[in-house]
């Protein structure tokens, strides 16, 4: 018999995906996992087993609507939705930087990142006004399950009550 220890000593996976499959099969339906900018899916091999299982589904909020619907078309059992999480119900600007990856509701402060050698990743490429949906709005509606899971990149106040 190995122990927890022993298996993350030589695969520090293994033990990540005994223990999600253990949960799974403990589960009366499946989770749901909520990634809140979802451009470029989900880089996690232990979410996508249990994807593949159907014991967890992805909601993705991604305001790119090419991107929403190219991950729409991958992953059929998720769900993908095109809008800015935000505080308020409405529109927001949307500040699409370079580097897509790093595009924010908030404007990148270029004063602070002046310094840093990873900054132009963050210069303005455009500004669009895009809807946006307080994620309480999205689970009262209807639209959405609450989700089990959340991963947020920065830190948000007040955008889910």
């Amino acid at each position: 018999m190995q122990s927890s220890l022993d298996l993350a000593s030589r695969n520090s996976m293994r033990p990540r995906v005994l223990a999600a499959t253990t949960l799974a099969s403990m589960m009366p339906g499946p989770l749901y996992y909520c990634d809140i900018g979802a451009l470029g899916g989900i880089d996690n091999p232990v979410i996508d087993m249990l994807r593949n299982q159907h014991v967890i589904r992805v909601i993705g909020c991604e305001p790119n609507e090419e991107e929403c619907q190219r991950l729409r078309i991958a992953h059929p059992n998720d769900i993908y939705l095109p809008f800015i999480i935000s505080d308020e119900d409405g529109e927001r600007d949307l500040y699409v930087t370079r580097f897509k990856a790093c595009s924010s509701c908030l404007k990148p402060d270029t004063e602070y990142l002046a310094t840093m050698s990873y900054a132009p990743l963050f210069q303005i490429a455009s500004v669009s006004r895009m809807p946006a949906k307080r994620f309480d709005s999205l689970i009262s509606s209807g639209t959405v399950p609450t989700p089990d899971f959340v991963n947020w990149t920065y830190r948000a106040t007040n955008w889910l009550s």
